[in-house]
């Protein structure tokens, strides 16, 4: 019941989103902006993110997998990565975990490939996080720092947690509950990378390279529109915007650009931020998605 709850909410909190952002500004504004925005960089950007994107996360794909055990030539890693893109950023209800999951079931148990997608997040999470703070110390800007302090306190805490495994302790009269059962599979994978620390340094290195491709990627999108906002500035916002992200949305879609108007509301103007915000979006919700589309479809054919 509660997964077909998730499947409505992730929509209807989309639609709500963009609702009040379009109240609020005009729509013909930003879209005279976009429409007069520097395409040549925005195409080249786009290019450029779309193969340092897929790239570096099917390269941490590849060493996630290592960890746990199963080996992976990178054509064959990037080729699961796209394969999954498409229902991972359009569908609200995880199938790209799941398709992933399944793919490899016969080499790893699907719940521990599971704790392998969550653990990249606690990765992706930390990484941000230690962004946000340290360029909200650069720029004497309290929030993002701590914002960012507090992303970093709680995935340290949740480490500590999964190396001790207080998880697993129970009375005995009963299994583990599902929690535990949950925190178990993803603790298999950062112990794991603890006993490989040379996988775990290149987890770390392509997580922090993808998201600077990102900072960069949307700081070449406000250049576009005709504000060169500070990749400084990108640095100490974008990661407690993509924080606000993980509200269930569709691909972060609304809330989002609603998170950048509060936050970039005082070096750009309402329109650009909110056209920059959804140019994002359409990568995210269309460009990207749809280069994975033919690679989904093999793989779903093999399953």
């Amino acid at each position: 019941m509660l997964k077909k709850i998730r499947i409505f909410i992730a929509p209807a909190i989309t639609l709500l989103a963009l609702y009040i952002i379009f109240k609020n500004l005009d729509i013909l504004s930003v879209l005279d902006i976009v429409k007069n925005s520097n395409k040549p960089v925005l195409i080249f950007s786009t290019i450029i993110a779309l193969i340092l994107f897929t790239t570096l996360l099917s390269l941490r794909l590849k060493e996630t997998m290592s960890i746990l055990g199963c080996n992976l030539r990178f054509k064959e890693a990037m080729n699961i990565y796209l394969a999954i893109l498409p229902a991972s950023k359009l569908s609200p209800a995880n199938t790209g975990d799941f398709i992933r999951s399944y793919y490899f079931k016969d080499k790893v148990l699907p719940s521990i490939v599971a704790g392998g997608v969550f653990f990249e997040r606690i990765i992706d999470v930390l990484i941000i996080s230690i962004m946000a703070m340290i360029s909200g110390i650069l720029l004497w800007l309290k929030l993002p720092f701590l914002l960012g302090g507090v992303g970093i306190l709680l995935t340290l805490i949740f480490f500590f947690v999964l190396k001790k495994g207080f998880f697993l302790k129970n009375d005995g009269s009963r299994g583990k509950s599902k929690l535990a059962e949950k925190l178990f599979n993803i603790s298999v994978v950062f112990n794991a990378s603890l006993k490989n620390k040379k996988g775990l340094i290149k987890i770390l290195l392509y997580t922090v390279l993808s998201w600077s491709a990102t900072m960069l990627y949307i700081k070449f999108i406000f250049y576009a529109l005709g504000n060169s906002v500070s990749l400084l500035h990108i640095t100490a916002f974008q990661p407690v915007v993509s924080y606000a992200s993980l509200i269930p949305t569709i691909s972060g879609v609304g809330v989002r650009e609603s998170a950048m108007l509060f936050f970039y509301g005082d070096i750009a103007s309402g329109p650009i931020i909110l056209s920059a915000g959804l140019i994002f979006s359409f990568f995210n919700i269309a460009i990207w998605p749809l280069t994975g589309l033919p690679f989904m479809h093999k793989i779903i054919k093999n399953i």
